[in-house]
Order: C-alpha cells, then structure tokens, then sequence
C-alpha cells in the first residue's frame, strides 16, 4: 500500500485521542470498509516509528506511542502526499475556497482541473459545496468567461477566509498545497507581525476600558493579519462617508499612532482600514460600548418602541411589559450604535427562528418598517431573527402547557421511566393524570385530553393526538415527537 493513502485516517488519529471508523471515514471522506482496509495495513508503517494502535471497546481507536515519534509520522505522510496526486474532496473544497477568498483573480477551470487531478464534473460538485459553505456568509462566486471569482463584499471576504483558517486550525488539517499550510500557520504563529497586532489591541483595552478574552484577541489578531495581506493585494473596505467613528477619541488616538502602526507592520494603512479595525473591535461579542450612544439614538428606541410594542400587548396582554421593553431598549441601542459601525450582522439561527416562532417573527418583521421611517435604517433579516427571540422569550412565561394524560399498563418502572423521559425532552406538556390499563375503558376520564400518552396500542380517533411511547425510544422518535408538541403547543398559544 502507499503511504499516503493512510493520511486522512492517520491524521485524524494523531490529533484525536480516541476516534471510532464511523468518525475516520466521515473526517477522511471513505467508506468505513474503506477504513478498516487501511488500518489492517498500518502496523508495518506504524512500527518503523515506534508506534501501534489500541483499541479500547466503547471509546474507539487511539494511536499509541510518544509525541515526537507521531510529530515525525506526520512530516513523513506529508512528504509522501506532496509526492502524489491524490486529494481529498475536503482538501480540494478548502483549496478553492482559499484561493478565492484570499486572491482577486478569477481562477480558470482548466487550471484548477490541473492543480486537482479531477475531471470537470468534479470540479463543478466540489465548486457547489464551496457556494454553499460562501452563503453562510453572504458571498456568492460568479461564473465568467475568464474563470470564477467573488466579485464583491470586502468585510465578508476578510471574515469568511478568517473562519476558514481558523476550521482548517483546530482540525490541525495539512493540505496538499504548502501556500495554504503557510498562511494558516502565519495567522496563528507568533511572528512579528501578529505580536504587533496584539501589541495594539491591548492598547486599545486600555484606552476604551473593554476587556476582551483569549479567544476574541486570538480572532481579532487573525483577521487583522487577513486585512493586511488584502490590503498589500490591493482590496479595500469602503466605509459609509461621513463616518461618525473619525469623530471618536478612540479613532483620533488611531490617527496619532498611525506612523507608529504603519512602521511595526510595514504596511500602510488608509483611514478607512483604521476605522474598519476599530468597528471590528467594538462588535466584537455584540458589546455595547456606548462610545455613541447618544441622546438621539435613545430617543429613537423609545419613539420605536412606542410604535412597536401596543400590537403585541394587544394579543398577549399577560407579557411583563416592563421586563420586555427593557431588555428590547437595550437591544435596540446596541443595535441603533452598531450601524454606525456598519456592523455586518451574523445569525446562524435566523431560518430556524423564523421556522419555530412564525408569529412572534411577524410581530418582529414589523419593526423593519418602523426602523425605517424613525431612523432611515434598512433593518436586516438577522437582526430581526435576534428580535424574534426577545418576543419568544418574553411570551414563554404567559404560555400555557399543554395538558395531557399518560395510560400506562401493570408496570410501574415502565411508567416511571416514560415520564421522566417526557419531562427531560418535552416541556410543552403537563400531565395533569396517570390512569392504569384497567381504567381506559371508561373513555369519558381521558378522551378530552389534548394530548395522550400511552404505552401500549390504543383505538381513537383520527382527530385525538394520541402517542405509543416506547420502552426505548430512538432519536427518530425523540425529534418527531416534539416537532408535534411543539407545533400543537404553538397552535394553543397562538405562538
């Protein structure tokens, strides 16, 4: 066997402490039979550098042997796939998205069908699945004549390529393209460059009071170093003129030490990247700064909130108006202070918030047009995801549960184990009473509950929400059963 065939399983087993073939064949893209193949052929590789596997039942697979000894493994697979042809889909996806996150010139297909030993069809899934991973941030590849490339939205390039190192990181992936393996190792190595950045960003700390952690310095260095490496490629932010952020103490003091940044990172540096730095790190975690939070803006959040909330208080009169409308306030400023930022707005969650709260993310979808009219502020989707929750958080405390009985046959452990189940995954219910098998004939005592649980077949009505609950329940039937709930729990609301 070659050698280099065993990476992607061997990789994963170097970083990881215990791996099971389900996971070595999902991380690698094989077959576990696939996988099982090739780890019956390791042990001579494995040898020759002091080193086994053990397996351990319930845990997986582990390789055994010191660290120096896996460090010199890992170099010698590395040597050994440059070597060769093949590359993984996964590598191949990173690659492209690399090369068009990092460079403006667009990338001929013919090229990429040569640097990736693929036919063209394979070019084209492996070119779907990077458009797909570009949507989470906003970004899209256009398909020209000279080749594919992303055409537009700086900020979300930067961010985009900064979570891509950042993935390829943490899953200590090597890649068989060395450009690739030398710029993620840069962003996170400790060169002067980055040392620089960190120099500033603690400054920063000092200056406007706000303590960031580990994580957010790490992130923040990262992207400062992407934004130089875009910059020295000739691609700008552009930010909206004029920009109130030039007016700030915070920014004059970037000014001041303008020369200073310019020569510790022999890079220069236009007005627009300065501010561009500083709103990066007053979004940084949704933090509130109040560096701008000025008398208007907190007129503003009361004049919306005055329009806002009477429609939802109108159809949920039992909601803590006060709790609400602070929270929301809060929200609000932090939100009327950030598009003076230009904060690009980031929420995963907003097509499942739409999917599970649909009314409350109507009452919130209606705060766009009155954003609009008080503020002139086009109110994005993700944000309105975020005001979705405030009002779904808000209603959770006047929502009723809904009642339900539980039948139940000559066990007790039986009944005991199924409701403990229904209180750990399903909140929605209330079992208001437990009646044995004995008692079902007498329909009239149970038949009016809205929901009915049991643990053996009954015969109702197609009309009655009636569910067997098993001694062992599977995944499959967890999430189908609070997907039901939950649709039927929202229907009593009104939610």
């Amino acid at each position: 066997m070659k050698p280099y065939l065993l990476y992607p399983v061997l990789e994963q087993l170097i970083v990881s402490p215990f791996c099971t073939t389900f996971q070595l064949a999902k991380q690698a893209g094989l077959s576990e039979k696939t996988v099982r193949t090739y780890l019956k052929q390791a042990d001579a590789l494995l040898a020759a550098f002091s080193l086994t596997l053990t397996r351990k039942p319930g845990c997986g697979i582990t390789l055994s042997g010191s660290r120096e000894n896996m460090m010199k493994l890992q170099t010698y697979l590395l040597d050994e796939k440059t070597r060769c042809p093949l590359i993984l889909p996964r590598e191949r996806v990173s690659y492209i998205l690399y090369s068009l996150l990092r460079f403006s010139r667009p990338l001929r297909m013919f090229q990429l069908e040569e640097t990736l030993h693929i036919s063209r069809s394979s070019l084209y899934a492996d070119i779907r699945k990077a458009e797909q991973w570009l949507r989470t941030y906003q970004l899209s590849i256009s398909h020209t004549r000279s080749g594919i490339q992303i055409l537009q939205g700086e900020k979300r390039i930067r961010k985009a390529l900064a979570q891509l190192v950042n993935e390829l990181h943490e899953a200590r992936t090597i890649t068989f393209h060395k450009p690739l393996n030398d710029f993620v190792e840069a962003c996170f190595s400790d060169n002067t460059v980055k040392r620089n950045i960190l120099l500033y960003i603690r400054q920063f700390e000092v200056c406007s009071f706000l303590q960031l952690n580990q994580a957010d310095k790490e992130y923040v260095s990262v992207l400062y170093y992407i934004a130089l490496d875009r910059i020295s490629r000739g691609n700008h932010v552009h930010m909206h003129s004029p920009n109130p952020l030039q007016k700030t103490a915070l920014f004059q003091q970037l000014m001041h030490l303008r020369k200073e940044i310019e020569h510790h990172l022999q890079q220069t540096i236009p007005e627009e990247e300065l501010s561009y730095a500083l709103s990066v790190l007053l979004t940084l975690k949704n933090t509130n700064t109040g560096l701008l939070q000025t008398p208007e803006i907190q007129a503003a959040c009361k004049e919306i909130l005055r329009r806002f909330t009477p429609p939802i208080y109108a159809r949920y009169p039992k909601i803590d108006s006060d709790t609400f409308e602070k929270r929301l306030f809060q929200h609000l400023s932090n939100v009327l202070e950030k598009s003076v930022y230009y904060y690009e707005y980031d929420n995963p969650l907003k097509d499942a918030m739409k999917a599970k709260f649909p009314i409350p993310y109507q009452m919130a979808s209606s705060m766009k047009e009155i954003v609009q009219d008080i503020c002139g502020l086009q109110l994005p989707e993700d944000e309105i995801s975020y005001i979705t929750l405030h009002i779904a958080a808000a209603l959770q405390y006047t929502l009723q549960p809904l009642e339900a009985v539980f039948l139940y046959e000559h066990r007790y452990s039986e009944l005991i184990f199924s409701l403990r189940l229904l209180q750990t995954h399903i909140q929605e219910v209330k079992i208001q009473r437990v009646i044995r098998w004995q008692e079902v004939s007498e329909p009239d005592s149970w038949m009016h509950y809205p929901v009915i649980f049991s643990t053996f077949p009954l015969t109702v009505p197609p009309s009655v929400h009636w569910y067997q609950i098993p001694m062992l329940p599977d995944q499959t039937f967890l999430q189908r059963l609070r997907d039901d709930i939950q649709s039927l729990f929202n229907h009593q609301n009104h939610f």
